[in-house]
C-alpha cells in the first residue's frame, strides 16, 4: 500500500497547458511539460540552487587534451581533445596531457574558498590517485556569473588495465562532472606471413 500524501503543504501552481508553436514546415509541435511537475521547476536536476533559484558552482566545460592555454584576453585555447588512448602495453605512462575545465559560479560566491577534487577512477570505480586544492571565487564585471577557467596538466598518469576509465572532478564534495577516457589495450600480433 502506498502513502499519495504530498511530501510537503506548500500549494503546487497548476501544470500549464501545451503550447502549439507553428514551424517553417506548416506543422506544430505540442510542449508542455512532464506530468506531475510544477512548471517552475524545470531547472536541470545536477544543479544547486539558492534559495533565490541562483545556479551555485558548476563545471561547464570538463574535457582531456593534449594542451591548452588561456590567452591574456581570457580565451581558453584548446588543443588535441581526446576521449581515447590507444596502450601500446599495459601497465601503461601516458607522458603528459591536460584537464581542461571551466568553471561558473554566481556572483553571491565571489570571495568564498572552495575545495577542488580530481580523482581518477578505473572501470571498476577504484580510485587510482586524486588531487586536491583549493580557490577563491574571483569578482566579475556587474551582472555577469563568474567564469573561472583552469588547466591541470598531468604527467606520466599510470593506467594498469584497459577499459573506461573517468576523472571525477568534485566541489566541496559534490561531484560536479566526470571526464570520460578509455584505454584500449593492447592487441596481440598475429604471425607474419
Amino acid at each position: 500500500m502506498s502513502d499519495s500524501r504530498p511530501l510537503t503543504n506548500a500549494p503546487v501552481s497548476p501544470i500549464p497547458a501545451p503550447i502549439a508553436i507553428p514551424s517553417t514546415h506548416g506543422s506544430s509541435f505540442r510542449i508542455a511539460p512532464p506530468f506531475g511537475c510544477d512548471h517552475r521547476s524545470l531547472a536541470l536536476d545536477r544543479h544547486a540552487f539558492e534559495i533565490d533559484n541562483t545556479p551555485l558552482m558548476d563545471v561547464t566545460l570538463a574535457l582531456l587534451a593534449d594542451a591548452a592555454n588561456i590567452s591574456q584576453e581570457g580565451k581558453l585555447n584548446i588543443l588535441g581533445s581526446f576521449d581515447n588512448i590507444n596502450a601500446p602495453t599495459l601497465p601503461f605512462a601516458h607522458a603528459q596531457m591536460c584537464l581542461v575545465m571551466r568553471f561558473s559560479a554566481s556572483r553571491t560566491e565571489i570571495g568564498q574558498q572552495k575545495q577542488l577534487e580530481i580523482a581518477l577512477l578505473d572501470p571498476d570505480g577504484a580510485q587510482l590517485g586524486t588531487i586536491t586544492g583549493t580557490f577563491v571565487v574571483p569578482d566579475a564585471p556587474p551582472g555577469q556569473r563568474v567564469a573561472i577557467g583552469n588547466i591541470l596538466p598531468l604527467t606520466n598518469t599510470v593506467f594498469t588495465r584497459g577499459g573506461d576509465h573517468h576523472f571525477a572532478i568534485m566541489i566541496n564534495g559534490d561531484e560536479k562532472q566526470t571526464v570520460p577516457i578509455k584505454i584500449t589495450e593492447p592487441q596481440p600480433q598475429g604471425d607474419l606471413p
